[in-house]
């Protein structure tokens, strides 16, 4: 019937930079597959009706940023790891970056988690539309805690 299914590669470009390698079903990508855009970025994953569904790992070449987790149409959502790769300073032996572990709701970190600042900084505690919001608990690059209440991405003094 001329309908993609089961394992295949389409081609995007004539230079073969962009393409999906996977499974198909009925003329979508659904199930394993890889895509890399033509930007360099590559998504290695779950699919589902042309979407990344499912647990899969996304690197954005161009801004230097890797996802590792659940996917639900299209975007991060439920539990994963988001690293933002920074340059290397002159005074650090390995490259910098700051990471938070957690949980996505439509791609925004809500829930429980914790984000690991390049500087040394840690937070771990509640989440609410990419900001601390709630109780968390924050430790400074030097070892200082600041437990309790946070809103809107700041400390809330009780």
């Amino acid at each position: 019937n001329g309908m993609r299914h089961g394992q295949g590669k389409l081609t995007y470009d004539s230079l073969c930079q962009s393409y999906y390698d996977g499974q198909w079903k009925n003329n979508e990508q659904c199930g394993a597959g890889i895509m890399k855009y033509r930007s360099g970025n590559v998504y290695d994953g779950e699919w589902k009706s042309c979407r990344r569904h499912g647990n899969g790992t996304m690197y954005w070449n161009d801004s230097r940023e890797k996802y590792i987790g659940e996917w639900r149409n299209g975007v991060q959502h439920g539990k994963g790891e988001h690293v933002w790769f920074m340059d290397q300073t002159d005074n650090s032996q390995f490259p910098m970056c700051n990471r938070y572990v957690g949980e996505w709701i439509d791609g925004i970190r809500q829930g429980k988690g914790t984000f690991y600042y390049a500087s040394g900084g840690q937070y771990t505690g509640t989440w609410l539309s990419n900001m601390k919001h709630g109780e968390g608990r924050f430790i400074l690059p030097n070892g200082q805690a600041i437990e309790g209440l946070f809103k809107n991405d700041r400390f809330v003094n009780q």
